[in-house]
């Protein structure tokens, strides 16, 4: 039987380039500049600290992460702290510990290599891609390395980049980033290894591979298999529209090469979802309507172009108002801009398929972070532009190589026109770099960033931020502006008026204060929070029944509330109900028995009940807990003298002393105990 003669392979000269000397030395410069240049740009991360968005409660409170031994694997493999399942990620940040300890510089230090390494894996990319899209039988090796050098540039120092590179917490970003353009690079070596409709089993495998550590690395790439059916069309021409017959069979194989991936991105996204319910990090309809969502969404697309484009007043928040009004001009104009571009895509697309390509690439990448699903406060994010923005950086490397090719000589020689192309990219390279160096400034410490944002776009979380850092400063002022700005900014905002009213309690305003509580237990009906506060507010005023109402209605509201149980019990005490006041401490003590300051409120109950056995028993486990406590060791002292162990209540005054040189009760109470403790002096009654 006659064997029917094979179809002939693709020229071997597809994406090969003959290897002149000047592209000989390109092959090696150009990927050190690449690599040389984002790391310049970045390099003030290096000085910068943890902040206080996230980076606090992710890493300087939590121990869970800190190492690669089997209980912090175990760990990482199971939580959902950042928002989903993202193993791969707490490996880097567990090994980042285990090098560095708490040093904030080691953690930006690897952020920073994981970026440059992306951009290095997305130069490679840039390259097949540009060889695919190009004219296989004469290529210009030079117009494609420096098409792809400059493309792989826009998108590594831009400064939309800064938040995803600089903020620790964001190590998802790179490093999944890093993930979704190896798993690209494979998929089009096994291109590169197709012979007929045979698949190069091994590359696609190391794809599949790849996708899944990218997913478990962050859930926003699960949108890739879509880019990769986008390639197919465009530049890969696997998808053709020309033959029917073909295109079905073409389909059927491409259902079975996708498959595996969807399943995957599935499986991520049933993951993701399910965290986010845990967590409660979804806003209900009700928070954001469909028609807010879908305003939200086509704003999110022109706004991170524009803001690639014009990356200035960039700010770690765009705050959602209270209340979205889709009528005005930034969303109308999103809505024409958007609508204006799907149009001529779908008008023109079979003549600018390329541009075609990169909308639809942008828009699916977006998509999970388009507003559709809305989580959080924000409009829109910087990090959220790291992976869509691949293709705008696409077409950018494109224009470049089309350009140089346009601006040859005669005979391919350079001219003025190639001189003054090279100038105008080396600008805008440079000048996106020198924001971003800005830009990465801008993490240095969380009241730099916070007041940044504060200039750069109207946020309360700014302001709500800043606040907290005054206050932890004692500058009880400039707290109180800071969160004056926030309940203008979010009025319903129930912990906003918590805070304004705790800096006017400790300015000595109660009345202020208790209006600012009223208006937050308005707001927060289920929360005890509030009551909590207007107890505190209350005694300090000597309205000890008053408070005892509120602390009453806090353990109602939430009765495993231990502070709120000791508070009561002191109140209650303090009108003399000691045995009340006992059993709500034993309550507290319960609830929380690690508590100091609760073992020594108790140890002072028992006292005045004439218990002293028991009242020594706590306050000796206060001061076990809490060692370095002067006050609980003068309370222990005088308890001490009490049962006649002078000697025993002289340690713990000076122990007093020594730790608060200040404290005038715990000399008094030292010179009396010394004076007790002499021959001859009187015993205490």
């Amino acid at each position: 039987m006659r064997k029917k003669p094979r179809s002939p392979r693709p020229p071997a000269s597809k994406g090969k380039v003959p290897a002149s000397p000047r592209s000989r030395i390109l092959q090696w410069i150009v990927p050190v500049v690449l690599v040389l240049a984002t790391a310049g740009a970045f390099l003030p991360t290096l000085d910068n600290g943890f902040v206080n968005f996230d980076d606090i409660e992710n890493f300087l409170n939590n121990k869970s992460y800190r190492g690669l031994g089997l209980t912090q694997l175990r760990w990482m493999f199971t939580t959902v702290n950042l928002g989903g399942l993202i193993p791969l990620t707490w490996m880097t940040l567990g090994f980042d510990y285990v090098i560095w300890g708490m040093d904030p510089a080691g953690y930006h230090l690897t952020s920073l290599v994981l970026h440059a390494v992306g951009a290095l894996v997305f130069y490679f990319v840039l390259l097949r891609l540009l060889r695919e899209a190009g004219d296989s039988n004469h290529p210009d090796p030079t117009a494609l390395r420096l098409g792809a050098l400059f493309g792989a540039l826009i998108f590594s120092v831009h400064p939309l980049r800064v938040e995803s590179v600089a903020w620790v917490t964001e190590r998802r970003d790179v490093l999944s980033g890093l993930f979704c353009l190896l798993t690209v690079l494979a998929y089009l070596r096994v291109w590169d290894t197709r012979d007929g409709e045979r698949l190069g089993t091994k590359w696609y495998l190391v794809s599949l591979g790849v996708f899944a550590c990218a997913l478990l690395s962050k859930s926003m790439a699960i949108t890739l298999p879509v880019v990769l059916v986008l390639l197919d069309i465009y530049p890969l021409r696997r998808l053709r529209l020309s033959s029917p017959g073909r295109l079905r069979a073409i389909a059927r194989n491409l259902l079975i090469e996708k498959t595996p991936f969807a399943v995957l991105s599935l499986a991520c996204v049933g993951l993701t979802l399910a965290a986010a319910r845990d967590n409660d990090a979804l806003s209900s309809l009700s928070d954001v309507s469909l028609l807010d969502r879908v305003s939200l969404s086509v704003h999110s697309v022109a706004f991170y172009l524009w803001k690639t484009v014009a990356p200035v007043n960039l700010a770690v928040m765009y705050e959602l108002p209270e209340r979205l009004d889709g009528t005005t001009w930034p969303f109308v104009a999103a809505w024409v801009f958007v609508l204006a571009i799907t149009a001529a895509c779908l008008v023109f697309g079979h003549r600018l398929i390329a541009l075609a390509v990169v909308w639809l690439a942008y828009l699916v990448m977006l998509a999970p972070v388009s507003g559709l699903v809305q989580a959080g406060r924000q409009m829109a994010a910087d990090r959220y532009t790291y992976l869509p923005c691949l293709s705008w950086a696409v077409l950018c490397g494109a224009g470049f190589s089309w350009a140089w090719r346009k601006t040859a000589g005669p005979h391919g020689e350079s001219t003025r026109g190639r001189s003054l192309l090279m100038g105008a990219g080396a600008l805008i390279v440079l000048g996106l770099a020198a924001l971003t160096w800005k830009q990465a400034e801008v993490w240095h410490d969380t009241e730099t960033l916070w007041t940044h944002a504060a200039a750069a776009s109207p946020s309360g979380r700014a302001h709500e931020n800043l606040g907290e850092v005054f206050q932890d400063r004692g500058q009880l002022a400039e707290a109180g502006a800071h969160f004056e700005r926030l309940v203008r900014i979010r009025p319903r905002y129930g912990p906003g008026h918590l805070y304004l009213g705790a800096v006017r309690a400790q300015q000595g305003r109660p009345d202020e204060a208790m209006r600012e509580y009223e208006e937050a237990a308005r707001l927060m009906p289920i929360s005890a929070v509030p009551h909590y506060n207007m107890g505190l507010a209350l005694i300090a005023q000597h309205r000890t029944a008053e408070a005892i109402e509120r602390y009453r209605e806090a353990v109602k509201l939430v009765p495993g509330y231990a502070n709120a149980h000791n508070n009561l019990g002191m109140a209650l005490a303090e009108l003399g109900r000691l045995d009340e006041g006992v059993q709500h401490l034993r309550e507290a003590l319960t609830l929380d028995p690690e508590s100091p300051g609760i073992h020594s409120n108790l140890g002072l109950l028992l006292a005045r009940q004439g218990r002293a056995a028991e009242a020594l028993r706590q306050l000796g486990k206060a001061v076990e807990l809490d060692p370095g406590n002067a006050g609980i060791r003068n309370n222990l002292g005088v308890m001490l003298v009490r049962v006649g162990s002078y000697d025993d209540a002289v340690v713990q005054f000076r122990e007093a002393l020594t730790i608060d040189p200040r404290l005038r009760e715990a000399q008094v109470n030292l010179d009396d105990a010394i004076a007790r403790s002499r021959p001859g002096t009187p015993k205490p009654r």
